[in-house]
């Protein structure tokens, strides 16, 4: 018989013998003196108190009275304070990592919570990487992935859906990491005097989280943390995903903003680490005993594999068009003597003299050495340590940019003065067909529906060849007038390069075929030429129009003719007999 005591611990009431109290004081009063120095001990001895409040609960097993025994036990498992004096070093400086899932138990992490910790909880447990888990998750959500839904009662159920009521039922059920124990127990490490006295300044978890990096970073240290949580050099990284903005800006457009939107996204939602967080990350990827199990966890292969699966297939293509925009600005041919549709191929129908193609493409070189240099300049800025710019290097681009923009602006000048005076040329076509009606269709040389076509004849150009109406005539012949314009530097020459194009019509008995486009020949040069087609007919015939998706002759139709209807011509006027169908 002894006798009892009560008492509160960790916010518990019990009951306790007196000898069995003397020993819970005593060893009290040693952690006390133990934590003398810290500047949080009675927070922490109030989780120890809470940490034996719970082995008590769990000891006792229904009795009512705490025996000696059950303080030896406690003592037992958080271990006594001096025990831990003497390797107290050795704990510091090599922090114990296991993958093993025994003494790890499944929590909410309020700590680090974005929406009820659920995803954090779970990243602690698996040892995954919590910002990427969080990534993957809203992707998930967001791209309603229809080929996983599955039917309730007939109805269809998205894998979305499905995510977001997974989500709430482990929020309901998972309970929340609150105490210090629970915390220690979710990370997966021993809830003892030590790990209790040491949590606010112990190392990291185990768990392996993309941060940013304090120690390498040019801009927010998105990359150098990328670098340092998938062991790679952070150098190449930067440079691959330079490489990626510049080249995918001009050609994907909107690839290169995504990722100068996602960049930003990841410098405002990744953490900063601290200081001894980042040196111990670094310790991991130095130490290949402690890294190799992670190098083997299946999310970090995984990721890992991904990452370098997108690089090679953004990369491959990034290549082929970089290689395909130089070839189109100096361009290239190929066997037989046919030229890709390259800038020099167009060069000849818009330059009429050989020295304003010399120094355009001087100009574009010297231009183009202004955008290059900076991106050389930008990669030895954030990659080479304590470079500085060269002044011989600012001066040698201002004089690119300068003679390249007075060289362009020269032959802009030249080409311009060449369109300053406008002329036209008209032509009378006599229509020998006797018919009553007349049908007026267009004809396509090509089914390509561009601007501009290029053969080996010459260019095709649309979209500046009008059929403008029907007018009544005096004649006894209907016949077709075509105005061709054009403009130059003089009254003559913009005359001469009215004439000289091509619009060749073709007649099959009682059906007028007008072509979609008229032709440059090799030798002459694009000055805004234009065609317009009027047919004239007698009092008494009929005309019809045709017209198909193919055409762009008939956009341009007078307000009062359709396409596809009949007309009939009077003396002074047009009448239309049919609408069109």
């Amino acid at each position: 018989m002894d006798k009892v005591k009560n008492i509160s611990l960790g916010g518990f009431s019990f009951t306790i013998e007196e000898t069995a109290y003397n020993a819970l004081n005593t060893y009290l009063v040693e952690v006390h003196k133990h934590l003398s120095t810290n500047a949080d001990k009675d927070e922490i001895l109030y989780d120890i108190e809470q940490r034996m409040a719970e082995l008590l609960k769990d000891q006792m097993k229904g009795r009512e009275v705490v025996i000696s025994q059950d303080i030896q036990y406690l003592i037992s498992v958080l271990g006594r304070p001096e025990q831990y004096v003497d390797d107290e070093e050795n704990t510091a400086s090599t922090p114990q990592f296991s993958n093993s899932f025994k003494g790890r138990k499944l929590y909410r992490d309020i700590d680090d919570k974005k929406l009820g910790g659920v995803l954090s909880g779970i990243s602690y447990y698996f040892k995954w990487d919590v910002t990427l888990l969080r990534i993957v998750f809203a992707l998930l959500i967001f791209a309603n992935i229809s080929f996983f839904a599955f039917s309730v009662n007939g109805k269809g159920i998205s894998f979305t859906s499905t995510l977001i009521v997974l989500y709430f039922i482990f929020w309901g059920v998972v309970p929340a990491a609150v105490t210090t124990s629970e915390k220690l127990e979710m990370k997966g490490e021993e809830v003892n005097l030590d790990t209790l006295s040491n949590f606010k300044t112990s190392f990291p978890s185990q768990r392996r989280e993309w941060t940013k990096s304090l120690t390498d970073k040019k801009i927010a240290g998105v990359l150098g943390g990328l670098a340092l949580y998938l062991s790679i050099n952070s150098t190449w990284l930067r440079i691959a995903y330079v490489a990626v903005v510049l080249f995918s800006l001009p050609i994907f457009h909107q690839m290169g903003v995504l990722a100068i939107i996602g960049y930003f996204i990841l410098a405002a939602v990744l953490k900063n680490p601290t200081l001894a967080t980042e040196e111990v990350h670094s310790l991991k990827t130095s130490d290949t005993a402690i890294t190799s199990p992670q190098r083997n966890n299946f999310f970090f292969m995984l990721l890992k594999g991904v990452f370098y699966f997108i690089a090679i297939v953004i990369c491959i293509p990034l290549f082929i068009a970089l290689i395909g925009t130089i070839i189109s600005v100096f361009g290239a041919t190929i066997a037989g003597g046919v030229t890709l549709l390259t800038l020099s191929d167009y060069l000849p129908y818009l330059l009429a003299h050989q020295w304003q193609v010399v120094v355009l493409y001087l100009a574009s070189g010297l231009l183009l050495l202004v955008p290059i240099s900076l991106i050389v300049l930008l990669a030895l800025k954030l990659f080479a340590k304590g470079f500085r710019t060269p002044k011989a290097w600012v001066v040698a681009n201002v004089l690119c940019l300068v003679v390249g923009i007075m060289l362009l602006l020269t032959v802009l000048g030249s080409v311009g003065k060449e369109f300053v005076t406008a002329s036209e040329v008209e032509t009378k076509i006599p229509i020998t067909s006797t018919a009553d009606t007349l049908v007026i269709s267009e004809k396509a040389s090509t089914p390509y529906d561009g601007f501009v076509s290029l053969h080996e004849r010459g260019v095709d150009l649309r979209n500046n060849v009008y059929f403008t109406d029907i007018q009544p005539t005096n004649d006894s012949l209907p016949y077709l007038l075509i105005t061709k314009k054009s403009k130059g530097r003089t009254v003559s020459e913009a005359t001469e390069n009215a004439s000289r194009l091509e619009f060749p019509i073709e007649f099959n008995k009682n059906v007028i075929e007008l072509p979609n486009h008229y032709t440059l020949k090799k030798g002459n040069v694009f000055r805004d030429q234009e065609v317009k087609v009027s047919l004239c007919v007698p009092a008494g015939k009929y005309v019809k129009t045709i017209a198909n998706r193919q055409f762009y002759m008939f956009q341009k139709w007078h307000p009062i003719l359709e396409k596809n209807a009949l007309y009939k011509v009077t003396k002074d006027s047009i009448i239309q007999v049919t609408s069109n169908n």
